[in-house]
């Protein structure tokens, strides 16, 4: 190895120890801490926290709750008022008509659907239901899962 190749070489590690040396001695940054609210919904306890430096976090929280909410409202089977809930008691009674988030949900369900080969089934509901959970302490009688099973399948 030639002297010029050793001095490239010696230059680039002193360069590389003196940036190491530089970043040890910094002084260690602050730890953001988040500003953390919880909220109630969709059978369920939703956390958001927000990192930032801003003054009043308020409004932020309120736009992640309210799309939050907005999911609920949609799709909730626990709300009678919710979108799901709606299309639920009028199907097989009626052609149902929907909003687009809805649709758009069903559509990328049944996308998924596909792509799991079944394993993820939107329709499943009809035989999950049957076990009441988190209430029911015995599975349902064979009659009933057998009058449910031909409604489950995402083909």
């Amino acid at each position: 190895m030639t002297t010029k190749a050793v001095s490239k070489k010696v230059g680039w590690l002193l360069g590389a120890a003196g940036i190491a040396a530089v970043l040890l001695l910094l002084p260690e940054p602050e730890r953001a801490v988040p500003v953390v609210r919880t909220h109630l919904a969709m059978g369920s306890v939703v956390t958001v926290k927000l990192y930032g430096e801003e003054r009043d976090p308020g409004p932020l929280m309120d736009l992640a709750f309210s799309a939050v909410d907005r999911v609920d409202t949609l799709l909730s089977r626990h709300l009678e008022t919710s979108e799901l809930s709606r299309i639920n008691r009028l199907a097989g009674d009626q052609a149902v008509g929907m909003v687009p988030e809805m649709i758009q949900v069903l559509e990328r369900s049944q996308y998924f659907a596909g792509l799991s080969g079944g394993a993820f089934d939107l329709t499943v509901g009809a035989v999950s239901r049957l076990w009441d959970f988190p209430n029911s302490r015995v599975p349902p009688d064979s009659a009933r899962l057998a009058a449910a099973l031909p409604l489950v399948g995402y083909q």
